[in-house]
């Protein structure tokens, strides 16, 4: 299943000159991509023994993301996070909260700031969903972080990986880890060639003799961009 706000293609992007960005102070915080700009602040943030992930009110749109972060900071540090809702004052120390409540921010950007408890916020779930890949890669190296804080956002609003599935053939549950493995790198694209002279990867009624023997149902195809 891909994230929300990802995309497959059946044609190549292009890419253009770079955007201007800032340089990200030798102080922040190493992940991938390398956070817009870092504040440092005077606490860090160390993950709780029962941590919460705190909810920002009745916001259905952050239930999924909520979620699918606790089960990674499981598998990432062991620990066992609960999701609950509330405000900020509901998050203590060693939790984790997760609002809606910078409408100012472009969708893919987020708010984070890392104190006692550590807050990620945005103006949609997509920006959220993005602070929670800054963390989660932060938290498999320490579930320490350093205090301080960032706005960041995407330099493309198109970040696409291209697999040319036509001339090699790769299975659902590959591709199913590959969206996985792009959205922990922000990535929101991915571009499956599916067709070539060497081979055609997907199902069709209309010419069933032109479809490769190995290739994708249709079942297969809704439920990977589902």
């Amino acid at each position: 299943m891909a994230p929300r706000g990802w995309g497959l293609v059946a044609a190549a992007a292009c890419g253009g000159a770079s955007p201007a960005r800032n340089r990200t102070p030798s102080s922040a915080p190493t992940v991938i991509p390398a956070l817009y700009n870092w504040t440092a602040g005077p606490t860090r943030f160390t993950l709780g023994e029962s941590p919460e992930i705190v909810v920002a009110g009745a916001r259905p749109l952050l239930s999924a993301p909520a979620r699918l972060f606790a089960a990674e900071v499981k598998a990432l540090t062991g620990v066992t996070p609960t999701v609950t809702t509330g405000t900020a004052y509901d998050a203590l120390t060693g939790d984790i909260h997760l609002a809606l409540d910078n409408p100012e921010l472009p969708k893919d950007a987020y708010w984070l700031n890392v104190r006692g408890a550590l807050t990620i916020s945005g103006s949609s779930d997509t920006g959220v969903f993005h602070g929670t890949r800054t963390v989660g890669q932060l938290l498999g190296q320490s579930t320490t972080i350093p205090g301080g804080s960032s706005t960041d956002a995407p330099a493309y609003p198109e970040r696409s990986f291209m697999l040319d599935v036509a001339r090699k053939y790769y299975s659902i549950g590959f591709l199913k880890a590959l969206i996985r493995e792009l959205a922990w790198l922000k990535y929101n694209m991915l571009h499956l060639h599916l067709t070539d002279t060497q081979a055609y990867r997907i199902e069709c009624d209309t010419h069933p003799a032109a479809v490769a023997e190995k290739h994708y149902s249709k079942a297969e195809m809704a439920d990977l961009v589902s």
